[in-house]
């Protein structure tokens, strides 16, 4: 016990150093959000955020992964940018779906986010002032490119500033104690395209209903106790549903590029 209180003691200590750290880049922070109110520079620059994760990457000896190091720097980034000003990022909703998640892969928690119920809402906050930035998915390693994403883009005055790559992984989520107590699958479509030989093997003859996206999916599995939906692991703690199965997608590398 004596080890172990010595141990915590050191942790506390290196948590104050962080806190200190953490505020002074917060108040540097703040000096370059005045630099760039005169010279008229936008807030975010994913550039210098790509230079600063690869930078950390390089210097990191672990134990933490860079994986993990890099999502702890982009919650730093979130934080400190809300400092110079509270971004408002508009992507496709209900919050958990994979637009969102990318979005906040993006942007952090530190933002706001305006979950619209289609792609051409979140070109239309965008156009009109309502959202700093926007988060569409042009493309997917399966379904190839997102036609209406590419529509829009054509047809909008909206320019692209920044892009991320999201790993997309497909699962089970149900209230459901087991895989054969579900009795009708809630889903969007293009998860449904991508899981048919595993839903054909564990779900043969279930009743599907397509969704307008996989975190309507999983509203609708919520209100009901035979059914499940398709969707992401952090959907499944968004709505409190149970995870049957893990990663039902028939390839692995299934990716989407979001701008």
């Amino acid at each position: 016990m004596k080890e172990l209180a010595e141990i915590r003691a050191k942790i506390d200590g290196l948590d104050d150093k962080l806190v200190v750290l953490l505020n002074e880049r917060a108040e540097l922070a703040k000096k370059i959000a005045e630099v760039k109110r005169k010279k008229g520079s936008p807030v975010y620059v994913q550039s210098r955020e790509i230079a600063i994760l690869k930078k950390v990457a390089l210097k990191n000896a672990g134990p933490l992964s860079a994986e993990a190091l890099g999502g702890v720097f982009r919650e730093i980034f979130s934080a400190t940018r809300s400092v110079e000003k509270e971004l408002k990022i508009a992507c496709l909703g209900p919050e958990g779906t994979f637009s969102h998640l990318a979005a906040r892969k993006m942007f952090g928690t530190s933002s706001v986010y305006t979950l619209e119920p289609g792609f051409d809402g979140v070109f239309r906050d965008v156009e009109k002032g309502s959202a700093d930035f926007g988060v569409v998915p042009v493309e997917n390693t399966i379904e190839g490119s997102i036609g209406q994403t590419m529509d829009l883009l054509i047809e909008s005055q909206a320019r692209i500033s920044g892009e991320t790559y999201f790993d997309v992984h497909h699962n089970l989520l149900s209230l459901a104690k087991s895989v054969k107590s579900v009795k009708t699958l809630y889903t969007h479509y293009q998860p449904l395209g991508q899981c048919r030989k595993w839903l054909a093997l564990n779900l043969p003859g279930v009743k599907v209903v397509e969704t307008g996206s996989s975190s309507q999916a999983s509203i609708r599995a919520l209100d009901d106790p035979k059914g499940a939906a398709i969707g992401a692991m952090e959907a499944a703690q968004i709505y409190g549903l149970g995870v049957l199965a893990e990663r039902i997608e028939e390839r692995t590398g299934n990716q989407t590029r979001f701008f």
